[in-house]
């Protein structure tokens, strides 16, 4: 084997192993995931995606939720999802995400050796863009972690493809693409469409990014490089059109598909003193227990940020703040046309995840468009991939017998080594950041401990920092420059790890079963055949009581209480149909949410009507419940939470059944996600009623003929049927999959015949 290819394949192992490293014993141990939303939302629902397939069948609806509701994660969009059929549970799921990380490594790595970089300088960038605090923090998000692994490929794709000539370069780049709109990670997918066209485009006044592309040229080269880009993100959107199609028929009458409010677009804005997260890990919260040891409230309006790192470390920013600093001389020209499109792109991007700090509300009111999206801290996406690239220059800066770039490193790792220090240096400016920064509930001691938590924290990067700048300094003056080749990203990788192989959580599969009473509970409300109301669990008294008692470790038992309790989406997994519970996505019509004041139950006489109507025939409550319509029938202790118990109330009188049929009888019903089939003896014109939500989507099919699914009650469904004994099939599908199913195949061949010319120019 060459020399060089050897390089690269050293490179290549060494990064996904290192990507590997914080979930080693997880994998091993057959461990799962379950933080946030990876519990809530994505586990019980793919879980429900697969079994329909499973089975052979696509699953297009959730019947378990708002009284039914189009699934909010496609069961066949992204294609790498259909391995999690190999192992159909939390820890199958979780392995198929974590296996993302080395993806993601391997795929920024194809990106720096496109772009000219060295083998480590390559793997040194590869490390941060999977290790660093972002990249470990989308592993909690699911589809971004997916999208992270798959953006850098858009990027080399869609540059080389705008860069350059070649036909096949396009159907590479629409092809990449599309996989990344199937992760249904908008945020990122738009970043990485824009920084492909951004680094590949031809200006005159900057030089281009990939090596062998010529001089950059004005006018008729720009444009050519806008065409070729246009042509592959339309073919891009046209593979995609199936999936585009689901989403867009989950959209509609949503608060999403409206268009999001101006609070919740810029909710999430990056505070500007989370900038020093990036240099401190510990800033926050202490990365190895975030739920029980967090001190950021004051900064994060829905609690937790969304992605719970953005650690860097002091290494990195070194490295990349020493790329920007030397002479543009230093690299080849294809690199100086790199660091000069991100000097300006990675400042953009950082306003503008700065959000409602930088001032942009009179922005998203200006423009509608800006409301499809939400949450300006996915901006740092392209802060982190420009920072991964500049500590990649960094290091082939370094290799080049640059100093700077140890010399910045140096510099920051002194600054936060001597952390420790400032409260006896500057004590009155250390109290007066302590009650500014810290939440009033934490109390003396907790400040105190929290302090100096995130000072400690903050000097170990920069001792490690410190370290690495000086022994890469003495071997440089050595002449051993193999050897910092090596160091730097080995130490880069060893700060990274420290800082985030905690930052996600893992528990043993058994976590996720029901107790035996909450599994009778289950079964017994199941055969009642309606549907139950499960009051806010968080905002109870006797949450709140237990969290008291349990502070400091309470996260487990807050994530066992909501699964036992059923509340959506736990009771998926139960199959106990819910109804008008709080809005996760928001993507369920307001008429069938409940505002987070509703959800308490604190007034159950204005919810008892609204409940009737959606065929609630149980409520539960943490809390005892007190109403002349609700009848306690139990009181169901939780074993693994002591002291609490679960009060079960009937509904009286009852709802009307979920399937009825008016004016004949119901002979039988067989009943799957998204389809149910009805067997019925009619005595005259009658009309069949399925209190599943009403969408479009819905077909009915009544004795082989087509038939009218019309609104019931203005919520539900029904059928008319005539006289005599009847079979009516009920099922959803996406609205418009036909024509996108079409438009995909369509688009799939020309992308192939643009594969297939691979001498073309």
């Amino acid at each position: 084997m060459a020399p060089a290819r050897r390089s690269w394949l050293v490179a290549a192992l060494a990064v996904a192993a290192a990507a590997l490293l914080p979930f080693a014993r997880p994998l091993l141990a057959g461990e799962s995931l379950y933080f946030r939303d990876l519990g809530l939302i994505f586990f019980p629902l793919r879980k429900l995606a697969l079994d329909g397939l499973a089975h052979g069948f696509v699953t297009w609806w959730n019947p378990y939720v708002h009284e039914g509701a189009p699934l909010p994660i496609p069961a066949v969009s992204y294609p790498f999802d259909l391995l999690q059929l190999l192992a159909p549970t939390e820890a199958g799921i979780s392995a198929s995400l974590i296996l993302h990380l080395p993806l993601a490594a391997l795929a920024f790595l194809a990106l720096g050796r496109s772009l000219g970089l060295s083998p480590a300088a390559a793997a040194g960038g590869a490390i941060v863009y999977a290790l660093g605090g972002f990249g470990l923090s989308t592993v909690n998000t699911y589809i971004y972690v997916q999208a992270l692994a798959w953006a850098p490929v858009v990027v080399l794709a869609l540059g080389r493809a705008t860069a350059r000539g070649r036909a096949r370069d396009v159907g590479l780049a629409a092809l990449a693409t599309a996989v990344l709109v199937s992760t249904t990670a908008a945020e990122f997918g738009l970043q990485a469409m824009l920084l492909g066209v951004a680094l590949g485009l031809p200006l005159a006044r900057l030089p281009r990014c990939w090596p062998g592309d010529g001089a950059a040229t004005a006018g008729p080269a720009l444009l050519h490089g806008l065409l070729r880009a246009g042509i592959a993100l339309a073919l891009a959107a046209a593979l995609a059109a199936p999936i585009l199609a689901t989403f867009r028929a989950q959209l509609e009458g949503t608060e999403r598909g409206a268009g999001f409010a101006t609070e919740v677009v810029l909710a999430h804005s990056i505070h500007p003193l989370s900038w020093l997260q990036a240099l401190v890990a510990g800033f926050y919260f202490d990365p190895y227990d975030v739920a029980n040891k967090y001190w950021g409230q004051n900064f994060f309006s829905r609690g937790f940020p969304y992605f719970l790192s953005l650690y860097l470390g002091p290494l990195a920013l070194g490295l990349a703040a020493g790329a920007l600093a030397i002479r543009g001389a230093s690299f080849a020209l294809p690199l100086r046309g790199l660091r000069l499109r991100l000097a300006i792109l990675v400042p953009l991007a950082a306003i503008a995840a700065l959000g409602s700090y930088a001032g942009l509300v009179p922005l998203v009111e200006a423009v509608p468009a800006l409301r499809a999206f939400r949450y300006p801290q996915k901006l740092y996406y392209t802060i982190h991939l420009g920072a991964s690239l500049l500590a990649g220059l960094g290091l082939e800066a370094v290799g080049r017998g640059a100093r700077r770039p140890l010399l910045a490193v140096a510099g920051l790792g002194a600054a936060l080594a001597a952390l420790p220090l400032l409260p006896a240096a500057w004590p009155a400016g250390v109290a007066w950041f302590a009650r500014g920064f810290f939440p009033s509930g934490l109390g003396a001691q907790g400040v105190a401990d929290a302090l100096r938590f995130m000072l400690v924290d903050g000097a170990a990067g920069g001792a490690m920092a410190l370290v690495a700048a000086l022994a890469a300094l003495a071997l440089r003056a050595s002449g051993r420059m193999a050897l910092v080749a090596g160091l730097l990203p080995a130490l880069l990788g060893a700060d990274l790890l420290r800082a985030g192989a905690g930052l996600n959580a893992t528990v043993t599969p058994a976590f996720f079963r029901l107790s035996p009473e909450a599994t009778a509970l289950a079964s017994a409300l199941r055969t009642g055949g309606l549907r139950v109301f499960t009051c806010d669990v968080p905002g109870s008294a006797a949450y709140r009581a237990f969290r008291r008692e349990h502070r400091g470790r309470h996260e487990l038992a807050t994530f066992a209480l909501l699964r036992e309790s059923l509340t959506p989406n736990y009771n998926v997994d139960a199959r106990v149909p819910t109804a008008l519970s709080l809005d996760l996505t928001m993507m369920v019509p307001g008429a069938r949410v409940t505002s987070p004041q509703e959800a308490l139950c604190s007034d159950p006489g204005a919810l008892l009507p609204r409940l009737a109507a959606a065929g609630v025939g149980h409520v539960l409550a943490l809390d005892p419940l007190t109403h002349p319509a609700l009848v306690g029938v139990a009181r169901v202790p939780l074993p693994a939470l002591p002291g609490l118990a679960l009060g079960v109330y009937r509904l009286e009188p009852a709802p009307a059944p979920l399937v009825e049929l008016e004016g004949g009888r119901l002979l039988a019903v067989e009943e799957r996600p998204g389809r149910l089939v009805a067997r019925v003896e009619a005595s005259g014109p009658a009309r069949l009623v399925v209190r599943q939500a009403w969408a479009r989507g819905w077909r009915a099919v009544v004795d082989g003929a087509p038939a009218e699914v019309s609104l019931h009650a203005g919520r539900h469904l029904a059928v008319a049927v005539a006289a005599g004994a009847r079979e009516v099939r009920l099922e959803y599908a996406p609205p418009g999959l036909p024509a996108a199913t079409a438009a995909g195949l369509a688009a799939a061949l020309a992308v192939a015949l643009l594969l297939s010319r691979r001498k073309a120019g």
